[in-house]
């Protein structure tokens, strides 16, 4: 299925529950389940999360050569990705930005840009998680607070392992981050 945003942004698969729960306030928050799923994006995002009141779990999915990001969660939704595979995303493995996302025991391998960019995402968690040969750097969390990004392995960024900046707050532990091409792990103030 091939599904266009209003920034005309194609995705694989485009998970949006935000205008039916606005439509019924018996609704709420609405739950989408995707498991086992092969998805593979020829142009734009692999799986799209976005939207107020939308909330998706997304497990044991695999996405391949996307040519934005493979999984991307954005407009005040919330995701749980667990145990999925994002492979050769042109610009981010998984990206969240303005949302809230748990990452757990996911891989994500050989992205042109950044493996992982959590972007104004409060709250989120990335937990297990392997990030290997991106490009950039293997992970970004940028102007997020309270996130916690605990027990993943960083190998193999072309530009640091672990990058954080612009007033992030949280927890980064027990990682292990090899073979960056810069610093393992870069905080930057301001």
């Amino acid at each position: 299925i091939q599904r266009v945003t209003e920034d005309d942004r194609p995705y694989a698969v485009l998970i949006n529950t935000s205008s039916a729960a606005s439509q019924s306030s018996s609704i709420g928050t609405a739950m989408v389940t995707m498991e086992g799923c092969d998805v593979q994006s020829d142009g734009g995002t692999g799986i799209g999360v976005q939207g107020a009141h939308t909330e998706a779990a997304i497990t044991r999915c695999s996405v391949r050569r996307a040519e934005l990001s493979g999984i991307y969660v954005s407009g005040d939704a919330r995701a749980t990705i667990t145990a999925c595979t994002v492979a050769r995303g042109d610009y981010c493995g998984i990206l969240v930005k303005k949302a809230r996302a748990t990452v757990s025991r996911s891989t994500v391998t050989s992205c042109a840009q950044t493996g992982m960019f959590f972007f104004e995402a409060p709250g989120s968690t990335a937990e297990g998680n392997t990030i290997a040969s991106c490009a950039g750097c293997g992970v970004v969390i940028k102007a997020t607070e309270s996130l916690t990004f605990r027990n993943n392995t960083v190998s193999g960024a072309g530009q640091a392992g672990i990058f954080v900046c612009e007033r992030s707050t949280g927890n980064v532990s027990e990682n292990t981050v090899t073979g960056s091409s810069k610093a393992g792990v870069v905080i930057k103030t301001g």
